[in-house]
């Protein structure tokens, strides 16, 4: 029985290049469905037509990574991405709290059907982010914890280094933002809360 999970979506050659694809086949392809199965209450993922509700999708997504480490995104975009992202909140890329910064891959998951090519996680908060070669849909319609990704210039052509740097450094500084806002905004929540009297 096959762990495909169906990909109604096109144009994932960009966000696949960019960061890798979940691993719900060949040998993975037993492990992912188990996990399918849990996650949406004992359905295949034939018979959800793919789909599972977005904290679920996002629980797949974790499961079915590419690369051993969340840290470590052996895609050059994603690890670019992380690195520049960690610089930007002002985290010491050797530092332990480094390892609390993690890049995922959704692209081929379920999650992606939620229009969520990738995402990066620190210390429980999230930032979500589309790719997009669309050119109705463009980075200044990011909004909330979501991020509209263009297509980036190619880091192959030696006179383009300079502007995909440029370009992916307004995509990390702009996923720092989101990421220090929600942790500013779970403190103040934390700070507020006060316990019920006993």
């Amino acid at each position: 029985m096959s762990a495909k999970i169906p990909d109604g979506t096109t144009g994932k050659i960009l966000e696949e290049e960019y960061f890798g694809r979940v691993m719900v086949g060949g040998e993975k392809a037993a492990a992912a469905q188990k996990v399918f199965m849990e996650l949406s209450g004992g359905q295949t993922p034939e018979q959800a037509r793919g789909r599972l509700p977005f904290m679920s999708a996002v629980r797949f997504a974790k499961a079915v990574q590419p690369w051993q480490s969340p840290t470590l995104p052996k895609r050059k975009v994603a690890r670019d991405l992380l690195d520049f992202v960690c610089e930007d909140m002002g985290i010491d890329p050797e530092s332990e709290e480094a390892e609390h910064l993690e890049f995922y891959t959704s692209v081929g998951s379920p999650l992606d059907l939620h229009g969520v090519d990738a995402f990066i996680e620190y210390r429980g908060v999230r930032a979500l982010i589309d790719v997009t070669k669309n050119p109705a849909k463009r980075f200044d319609d990011s909004s909330g914890d979501r991020m509209i990704m263009e297509e980036l210039p190619d880091w192959n052509d030696p006179s383009q280094k300079i502007k995909y740097e440029q370009e992916l450094r307004k995509y990390s500084k702009h996923l720092a933002m989101i990421l220090s806002e929600a942790i500013e905004k779970r403190r103040e929540r934390e700070r507020a809360y006060v316990p019920p009297l006993r």
